[in-house]
């Protein structure tokens, strides 16, 4: 697609493997998994919503394969 057409940039921050238990609350939330609590357990309970999604889509969390993680920022652009 030409760069003119296109209404969202993003622009690659990082690059890295791991495996895919190793996911963070934070990450987490990058994915999209959200939760209503605030306490402690909050980090426990967002890395069990993300290991259900992922089972149920064809996931294998239990395997604990490697996976790629590509960190990206959206850029601005003038038009």
């Amino acid at each position: 697609m030409p760069r003119w057409a296109c209404r969202l940039v993003l622009e690659i921050t990082a690059v890295r493997v791991e495996r895919l238990q190793a996911i963070s609350a934070q990450d987490c939330l990058a994915e999209g998994i959200t939760t209503k609590f605030k306490v402690a357990g909050a980090a426990d309970y967002l890395r069990i919503q993300f290991r259900d999604l992922g089972n149920d889509t064809g996931g294998d969390w239990d395997n604990n394969p490697w996976v790629r993680v590509i960190d990206f920022k959206r850029v601005e652009v003038q038009s």
